[in-house]
């Protein structure tokens, strides 16, 4: 190697040189086996590098400039690891940096010594890329191969868990079947339970109650007898009313309570309500008032039965709660709205933060633990699903130790309008035949006279319910035509009209109506400056 290369030397990983070409020692005269080369060369480029074995390694592929620190001879080559198995010994090829031919004689050497180093020099030199390159490859191909099979372990993974999910899903949904049918059989059967029982316990309680109010009329009773009968009438009025509510509860939950809308005087009907209670207002020293607006309709329609009851829940807890001040019940609307606003107030204890969001679920109890002796905790759940029943929901905001208010609002109908709607507008069953005979009079189509006087919604509202019909999604037809009414309550008999129509699933009636309704619209466009 000596001849072949005459410009190298090897070191070890110690820094001590184990061989070197026969010419180097004319550059580097004290260059022998086992001298530092850190004594005897120092690296010019790469800058800042030490000449040691780690710090070499890193830079294989560059061009090195080292210096003879004896002579100030500069020569330039490649660092090469020779055995890439034992990489603890490296080899630096080189040849001396000259200017012209005085400096190559003043070595005494001669071009074809430089010539033949150098071409063997880049030889070793791209060979070595070679090997390099082909290492790179063979380990990117291993790392290709070992990536493939993690995406492929990956995805059978996914498969099996897919697989399994998928099962469970079936499993998951026969199972909830079952519990569906078991339920629904439950829920019937507790619902003919409780309607069966609630017969069953009126009769005996009925009699217990007419023989003490007939007791009570006896003249020769003494004091603790009238008290101990009033006992009677009270726990048996109660008892009454704990039957009521849960018969009313399991009918609304079951779906089975309807609504029976017919014409009712207003003002006549909110009078009786609040005569019901005033004389329970007046024991507690209260002020009982009705604050009606002026323009309230004289007649409307509604179910008479369940909007008393929810007035009396509200109004009889508000009395309840209530020690001292008012107790108010205030209606507010406009006649060509059909819509009605119902607020109970009182001055009374009022009701936690914490618990307003329990009040509406059933036998929850708020406030003093004496006056909930006196309740069942289920008149605001069932008058909730009242009002939910007609379309609307039971609001409150209340203050500790201010009192509470209770509002809700009620979209009605004015006697003389289609009832059926009115009936659909309250949330309340409509038949097939209802809706037969709507679109056998043609909705009220436009054109008609009492087209005519029907404000209707803008005609992109318009487009957006026809394109709902197309699709045939009653459910969302409903909900849509329930949002025009919080654009303008003037839409109320369009919205009462659709809303039968989808309620009955008549397709083809509502796009009759609308496809009217979009004419019309076009029509007043054209006309239009």
């Amino acid at each position: 190697m000596s001849a072949v290369f005459p410009f190298h030397f090897v070191f070890d990983q110690d820094g001590k040189v184990l061989q070197y070409g026969e010419n180097l020692p004319r550059l580097c005269p004290q260059l022998t086996r086992g001298a530092d080369v850190g004594d005897l060369f120092r690296i010019i480029t790469p800058t800042g590098l030490a000449m040691t074995l780690d710090a070499i390694s890193g830079q294989l592929f560059s061009v090195f400039f080292v210096e003879c620190r004896q002579t100030g001879h500069v020569i330039k080559g490649q660092m090469i690891v020779i055995d890439q198995a034992r990489p603890d010994s490296m080899m630096f090829l080189c040849s001396p940096l000259v200017r012209d031919v005085r400096g190559v004689k003043s070595l005494g050497l001669s071009f074809n010594d430089f010539a033949l180093h150098d071409a063997t020099v880049d030889l070793l030199f791209f060979l070595q890329t070679k090997v390099n390159t082909i290492d790179d490859v063979r380990t990117l191909a291993e790392r290709l191969k070992q990536e493939v099979q993690v995406r492929r372990d990956a995805q059978q993974d996914l498969q099996a868990m897919n697989a399994a999910l998928e099962q469970r899903v079936k499993e998951r949904t026969i199972d909830l079947a079952i519990a569906k049918d078991k339920a629904e059989i439950a829920n019937e059967a507790k619902s003919a339970f409780l309607s069966n029982m609630s017969h069953e316990l009126r009769t005996p309680l009925n009699a217990i109650l007419g023989y003490s109010q007939i007791l009570q009329r006896d003249h020769n009773l003494d004091a603790q007898q009238i008290a101990s009968l009033q006992t009677i009438n009270d726990s048996g009025d109660h008892l009454l009313m704990l039957i009521t509510d849960l018969l009313d509860l399991a009918k609304i939950e079951s779906g089975k309570s309807d609504l029976h809308v017919s014409a009712c005087n207003l003002r006549s009907f909110l009078h009786g309500v609040m005569a019901l209670l005033h004389v329970r207002a007046e024991q507690k020293g209260l002020l009982l008032s009705a604050d009606l607006a002026a323009d309230l309709p004289s007649s409307v329609l509604m179910d008479e039965r369940r909007v008393r009851q929810v007035l009396l829940n509200l109004l009889n807890n508000a009395v309840k709660f209530t020690d001292r001040g008012h107790v108010i019940l205030r209606v507010t609307g406009r006649a060509d709205q059909a819509c009605l606003r119902f607020e109970i107030e009182d001055s009374g204890v009022g009701i936690a933060p914490d618990q307003l969001a329990n009040i509406f679920e059933p036998f929850e109890q708020f406030g003093d633990q004496q006056i909930q002796v006196h309740g069942t905790g289920l008149g605001l759940p069932i008058s909730q699903q009242l009002i939910g029943l007609m379309g609307s929901d039971i609001h409150v905001h209340s203050v500790v130790e201010k009192g509470s208010v209770f509002w809700f609002d009620l979209a009605i109908g004015a006697p003389g309008s289609d009832a059926t709607a009115a009936h659909a507008l309250q949330g309340g069953a409509t038949t097939a035949a209802d809706a037969g005979e709507i679109e056998r009079s043609g909705a009220h189509a436009p054109g008609s006279g009492a087209a005519t006087a029907t404000p209707i919604p803008p005609r992109e509202e318009i487009e957006k319910l026809y394109q709902i019909a197309l699709a045939g999604n009653m459910r969302k037809m409903t909900q849509h035509a329930a949002q025009l009414l919080t654009m303008d309550c003037r839409y109320h008999l369009f919205v009462d009209q659709l809303t039968t129509l989808a309620r009955a699933y008549q397709t083809k009636a509502i796009l009759t109506l609308i496809e009217a309704h979009m004419n019309e619209t076009h029509m007043n466009e054209t006309r239009e400056p």
